[in-house]
C-alpha cells in the first residue's frame, strides 16, 4: 500500500551515526560526528562574528560583498543542519537492552526534534531554537531580493534580528553529545 511504501522510503533515509567496529579500530569517524564538530566549531564563531559585525560595520560599510556571502554562507549551513535533524536517528534513552540503541522510526525523530523546547533533559525540541536563529537571515535575504536595499536599511530590526543567530549557541550541549560518542 501506499503508506507502507512511504514508511519504509523515510525509514531508509535515517542515519545511524555509527561505524562497524572494524571501522572504528581503525580509526575512521563517521561523517555525522564530523558535522556536529563543524556546527559546533560554527557556533563559536557565530559568537564573536555577529557581535563583531553589528557593533563595528555601520550601515555604509555593511554594503561589503564578504559580509552578505558570510552571512548568506552561515544561514545556508545552519539551515542544512535543521533538514539534516529530521534524518539522524539518536540514541534510546531507555536502558532496555531489548530495544535498539537507537531510534530509527522517522515520526519519532521529527516529533523529538520539533518537542517542545529544551524537554526531555535539554535533549529535545532544537528546532524551534535553530528556526529563531536561521528565520531572521532568511527573511532578511528575502527583503533584500523582493524590496531592495533601501527597505532594508530603513528597518534596524532587521539588522538587529540577525543577531538572534547567537540563539544557536544554546545547542552547545550538541559538543557534550559529540565528545560521548567519540568517547
Amino acid at each position: 500500500s501506499h503508506t507502507s511504501w512511504w514508511k519504509k522510503f523515510w525509514k531508509q533515509m535515517v542515519i545511524k551515526p555509527e561505524l562497524e567496529e572494524s571501522s572504528k579500530a581503525k580509526g575512521y569517524v563517521h561523517w555525522v560526528e564530523v558535522w556536529d564538530l563543524s556546527m559546533t566549531v560554527l557556533l563559536f564563531f557565530v559568537a564573536y562574528y555577529v557581535p563583531w559585525e553589528i557593533v563595528c560595520f555601520s550601515e555604509t560599510t555593511k554594503e561589503w560583498p564578504s559580509l552578505r556571502v558570510i552571512n548568506r554562507l552561515l544561514n545556508l549551513t545552519f539551515t542544512c543542519d535543521i533538514v539534516l535533524n529530521f534524518f539522524v536517528a539518536y540514541s534510546n534513552p531507555s536502558g532496555d537492552l531489548s530495544q535498539s540503541l537507537w531510534q530509527t522510526d522517522p515520526i519519532k525523530i521529527a516529533s523529538f526534534y520539533m518537542a517542545f523546547p529544551m524537554s526531555q533533559g535539554g535533549l529535545a525540541g532544537w528546532f524551534w531554537i535553530d528556526m529563531v536563529a536561521v528565520f531572521p537571515g532568511w527573511y532578511h535575504f528575502y527583503c533584500l531580493v523582493v524590496h531592495g536595499d533601501l527597505y532594508v536599511s530603513r528597518y534596524k530590526f532587521l539588522e538587529i534580528a540577525r543577531a538572534l543567530k547567537l540563539y544557536r549557541m544554546l545547542n552547545l550541549p550538541r559538543l557534550m553529545r559529540f565528545v560521548s560518542r567519540w568517547h
